[in-house]
């Protein structure tokens, strides 16, 4: 993969993981709404529990309906690097400037006001923030973000080129941005009908593809995921035209995530959108069934002669946090690193659960990953008529069982180093303590902190530009207890798991 795209790609997996951190807060408060305003448990119809559920209703569907909003202000400062303040700021303006110009071309071409017979559905119409615009979903964040970003491209490498330092002045770059905005509103009511019409055969292709595109689907979601940048590939599929179209309480819905989402404010009792089943409910059989499956696999496979008390130390966190929460780098790390060959077949079984899952139309939703938390809340509370949960069960078990003796089998037939068969201390068997001398080690395997040109996370990995790949040191990193390093160019990303948000704190103070 070329280097520089990969940095690109890298760059951006970091910005999107913003806005997508908070879908599960309003996926979850929304779920708990759903359930308890559609539950017949009596006590829950009490006057001022039924309350709560409104309020939470309410402020998890405005979390979501932030999110074009959100997607523009973390790609405008999560993919420059000029003071992300003024970029927020930036971004913010913009966005209105881009509405508002929509909104001024839509009077011009007087398809404004509303004829008397009509709605802003029939006409492609929507509202963001109280301003009649295009119905276009997260995507107008995503061209204002990146609208942005290439202003500023544009002024960086005119200083660069003819060492005209005016032309990063912040207001040359808001006046350039504003102007792009104007005219990309302007021009935006005539190809977005054409626009969206395409995205909508895509998905609509992508669909009759069926159980095989899910397969498809999965196996490329799940090799992008050992390089950190599938964020990029899937979004689309949550956001936009590609991962389908629904009309939910009279208004037009894209994407199967936001579907999903805006299915949870109602009260119906009917099947989630079927896209569900072919890119989103594999998730739940792969993680709460194959990957503890291959888990328990490889602790059974070391050699009983080893204390198992220490093994147990490194393979039970990893199991718990995989069921409980659905992160997964930890197990699909330690695959990777004991044989790809282990990694390739964990990917073989993610893509296999997808397929199956469009085969039996189980249509559960998550808000983050899939963990057992989101499996109850989204599955089991929804109610087996509305996701078809209860399938999950026998499959996952044949999951698990097959899962566990192939990989037993391939561990033993190729004699595999399984982590703590061996005494080698590069293997982290300890959790960490994340103190100052840890963040010294870890600073110092990174070639010094002059290195660092960029420091980010996701949710279980820091993301790193380094000034000078070459001072680099993997093995003082492994010793770190880093479960994975990947590394192109000058982008660097490291799995810790969970613990990365207070490695991030911590490192952000040392280096300030």
């Amino acid at each position: 993969m070329n280097k520089r795209f990969f940095g690109f790609l890298h760059k951006m997996g970091r910005a999107l993981f913003l806005p997508i951190s908070m879908m599960p807060i309003a996926g979850l408060l929304m779920g708990l709404a759903s359930v308890g305003q559609t539950s017949h448990w009596e006590r829950l119809q009490q006057s001022g529990i039924q309350q709560l559920f409104v309020i939470c209703r309410g402020v998890g569907s405005s979390i979501f309906q932030t999110l074009p909003l959100l997607f523009a202000i973390s790609l405008a400062t999560g993919l420059t690097n000029y003071d992300k303040e003024k970029m927020s700021l930036l971004a913010v303006v913009s966005f209105f400037s881009f509405h508002g110009a929509i909104h001024a071309s839509l009077n011009i071409q007087q398809v404004l006001p509303i004829p008397s017979d009509m709605n802003l559905r029939q006409l492609g119409l929507g509202t963001s923030f109280g301003i009649i615009t295009l119905e276009m979903g997260v995507l107008s964040g995503w061209i204002v973000g990146l609208g942005i970003v290439f202003i500023q491209f544009i002024c960086s490498q005119l200083k660069k080129q003819f060492q005209w330092r005016w032309c990063e002045n912040f207001r040359l770059i808001f006046i350039g941005t504003i102007l792009m905005m104007t005219l990309l509103g302007q021009g935006m009511t005539g190809v977005w009908p054409s626009l969206n019409g395409l995205l909508v055969a895509l998905g609509l292709l992508i669909g009759k593809m069926g159980i095989m595109g899910s397969f498809v689907y999965g196996i490329i979601l799940r090799t992008l995921y050992i390089f950190g940048i599938h964020h990029v590939f899937y979004l689309p599929f949550w956001t936009t035209s590609l991962g389908g179209t629904a009309e939910v309480n009279g208004k037009i819905v894209e994407g199967f995530q936001q579907i999903f989402l805006a299915q949870l404010e109602t009260h119906s009792a009917e099947p989630f959108f079927g896209q569900l089943a072919l890119f989103n409910s594999g998730r739940y059989i792969h993680m709460l069934f194959t990957l503890p499956a291959m888990c328990v696999a490889l602790y059974k496979s070391v050699n009983p002669n080893v204390k198992r008390k220490k093994i147990r130390s490194f393979y039970l966190p990893m199991l718990i946090t995989c069921l409980l929460t659905g992160v997964t780098e930890p197990i699909s790390f330690t695959l990777l690193l004991t044989s790809p060959i282990l990694f390739v077949l964990e990917v073989f079984f993610f893509g296999l659960a997808f397929l199956v899952s469009a085969i039996g139309q189980i249509t559960i939703g998550s808000s983050f990953s899939a963990g057992i938390f989101e499996f109850l809340m989204f599955g089991v509370l929804q109610g087996n008529q509305r996701t078809n949960y209860l399938l999950v069960l026998p499959l996952g078990l044949a999951f698990a069982i097959v899962s566990y003796g192939v990989t037993k089998w391939l561990v033993l037939f190729y004699q595999l180093k399984v982590p703590g068969q061996t005494n080698d201390s590069s293997n982290p068997l300890t959790s960490l303590s994340v103190d100052h001398d840890w963040i010294e080690t870890l600073l110092i395997g990174l070639g010094g902190r002059e290195n660092i040109e960029e420091l980010g996370h996701c949710a279980t990995r820091l993301r790193i530009t380094l000034k000078n790949p070459e001072s680099l040191n993997k093995e003082l990193l492994t010793q770190t207890g880093s479960k994975g390093i990947i590394q192109i160019g000058q982008s660097l990303q490291l799995i810790y798991g969970p613990i990365v948000g207070d490695i991030y704190q911590k490192m952000f103070q040392e280096l300030s």
